[in-house]
């Protein structure tokens, strides 16, 4: 079953300003790719798949996640404090890092922790109601 938490992260001035230019760099590239096929599709009148941009992407580095202290180390940013409420267990599937109002940064995480989903064997009208 996927599941996903969101932790709240408390970093300070040095460790915003490389996010934000993280945030930056990726909206550059997601620029960069837009206008490629874009150009593509005008010249060849065919659209690119999106496997022929993955090259051109960073290779993914692992974040880890210290639940003792409450800290979470991101690759070229640092251990960062968060609020780690709630251990997870299972594969990491991702991690979106992202700004919310008022200066707020959270990290979202989707994990897979293996178990197989209950299949609904109710009417399709029923409503089923967890305690």
């Amino acid at each position: 079953m996927v599941k996903v938490y969101k932790y709240r992260l408390y970093p300070n001035q040095e460790q915003i300003t490389s996010i934000n230019k993280h945030f930056e760099c990726g909206k550059f590239i997601y620029d960069w790719i837009l206008n490629r096929k874009v150009k593509t599709y005008q010249k060849e009148k065919s659209e690119p798949s999106c496997f022929t941009f993955i090259n051109y992407l960073p290779k993914l580095k692992e974040v880890q996640f210290d639940f003792k202290t409450g800290k979470i180390s991101f690759p070229k940013i640092g251990k960062i404090n968060a609020l780690l409420y709630k251990k997870f267990e299972g594969r990491i599937k991702t991690c979106t890092l992202f700004k919310a109002k008022r200066d707020k940064y959270y990290i979202s995480i989707v994990v897979n922790d293996r178990k197989k989903i209950i299949k609904n064997n109710f009417p399709s009208k029923s409503i089923i109601v967890y305690f």
